[in-house]
């Protein structure tokens, strides 16, 4: 029977990786790793501001739209006040007397 414990066979230990399969081709796992959590990110960071850009150019066209949209008002409430004084003055015109 052995003596040897399971804990300090190079199985057993996650350290031992290294020289279960070789330092080179762990070193190079983590080197995978990382280059791909960098695309990752690289990737996030375009997206996001491809998202920002979308988001200041909507706010932009929206406020446009609103300035727009207020001297559209200002337009038809000025057009809305001189209809109803053209359209008082015809009224108070069919009962007023004509020498009047």
């Amino acid at each position: 029977m052995s003596t040897e414990s399971t804990a300090t066979k190079p199985a057993a230990s996650p350290f031992a990786l290294p020289a279960m399969f070789g330092a080179e081709s762990v070193q190079r796992a983590l080197h995978d790793g990382v280059e791909r959590t960098r695309a990752f990110w690289d990737e996030y960071a375009r997206l996001e501001a491809q998202g920002l850009a979308h988001g200041r150019t909507m706010v932009t066209e929206g406020a446009r739209m609103a300035g727009e949209t207020f001297g559209y008002a200002a337009q038809l409430t000025a057009e809305w006040r001189k209809l109803s004084l053209e359209a008082t003055r015809r009224t108070l015109e069919m009962f007023a007397p004509a020498g009047r």
